[in-house]
């Protein structure tokens, strides 16, 4: 079944693009020496990271120790990632002891109990959310595994972790938030976990320290009745959010060389026109010029058409519209 699903994924585009064939291009991601922190890593990293692989240094956080050890085997085995770190305890608002509560569908496994009253009114989560098994684990702060993984400079931060991301966010502003240029986070809009903030106070957060949404990946459910309906349309339940930085907590611009990272992490997550952009301003180009990298926006330019003509080739989805469109609205496609 996962199989099956994961090639459906790669039918719908969200397999890995291709990687860049410039050598100038790959000089400069080195150069750019991205570290992304992926905490809650159950399945490893999303397939729209791993274009970078060979120019990122990955840092993976899962307390589940089956997990955490099919995953270091699986990155072990594809051998791409410039680096990889392993760092087997949960992240909280707080250090200390805590129960894993491993869900019947393991990707909703928290360190938070289940809203009972809020999921049995959902398909899907109703069954999902029985618990199999409470695992103890270690819980960390993020600012206290800075120390002792050097993670004072991450670039990009994904977030999957099942309520408590914004926990984690804050137990991490003195010493790692400062330097992420980019957060993937998932975000709920239905209380699913007992006490657990929402999309709003998320949101709220990643703005209040520098950060402006991108995108937004949503994910939908119907709910319980007990009359059967052959049509309804779903509810937002919950979803995965890209955050860019603008500036930085205390209002500030962001200096060249945090513009240079945002970049590369905006062509990793595929907003090609939005690094090109940043490293278009003037005090990126002449930061780029002193380090003899004048022709990267013409070579990312180059790589973004060689990503168009993949993603062409092999997903009959794509359209005009995801190409040659400069503006474009779910309502006319939204029934």
């Amino acid at each position: 079944m996962v199989r099956g699903v994961n090639a459906a994924l790669r039918r719908r585009g969200l397999s890995p693009l291709p990687p860049p064939t410039s050598e100038r291009l790959i000089a400069f991601l080195n150069s750019a020496d991205i570290k992304l922190l992926d905490v809650g890593a159950r399945g490893g990293p999303p397939d729209l990271f791993h274009a970078f692989a060979p120019y990122t240094r990955l840092v993976i956080c899962e307390p589940d120790p089956i997990e955490i050890k099919r995953v270091q085997d699986k990155l072990v085995a594809a051998g791409v990632w410039r680096e990889v770190t392993v760092i087997p305890e949960a992240l909280f608002s707080k250090w200390g002891r805590m129960e894993l509560n491993i869900a019947r569908h393991e990707g909703l496994s928290s360190l938070l109990n289940f809203n009972r009253s809020e999921i049995k009114k959902f398909h899907c989560i109703k069954k999902w959310g029985d618990i199999v098994e409470r695992i103890p684990v270690t819980a960390e702060t993020l600012d206290r595994i800075a120390e002792q993984y050097h993670l004072r400079d991450v670039s990009v931060i994904k977030l999957d972790t099942q309520g408590t991301e914004l926990d984690i966010l804050k137990s991490g502003q003195r010493l790692v938030l400062p330097s992420v240029v980019a957060v993937y986070v998932e975000m709920e809009f239905i209380p699913i976990y007992e006490g657990q903030p929402l999309f709003s106070d998320v949101h709220r957060f990643l703005e209040s320290e520098g950060f402006h949404l991108a995108d937004i990946k949503r994910t939908v459910l119907r709910r319980t009745t007990k009359q059967y309906l052959a049509y309804s349309k779903p509810e937002i339940a919950w979803a995965h959010g890209i955050y860019f930085r603008e500036r930085t907590a205390q209002g500030n611009s962001l200096p060249p060389e945090a513009l240079v990272r945002r970049s590369v992490a905006a062509a990793i997550l595929e907003f090609f026109d939005y690094a090109v952009q940043t490293l278009e301003s003037p005090e990126v180009e002449r930061y780029l010029a002193a380090r003899g990298f004048t022709d990267i926006p013409r070579n990312l330019a180059l790589w973004s058409v060689e990503c168009l003509r993949f993603l062409k080739r092999r997903h009959r989805w794509f359209s005009f519209r995801d190409t040659s469109g400069s503006i474009w609205s779910d309502k006319h496609v939204e029934r």
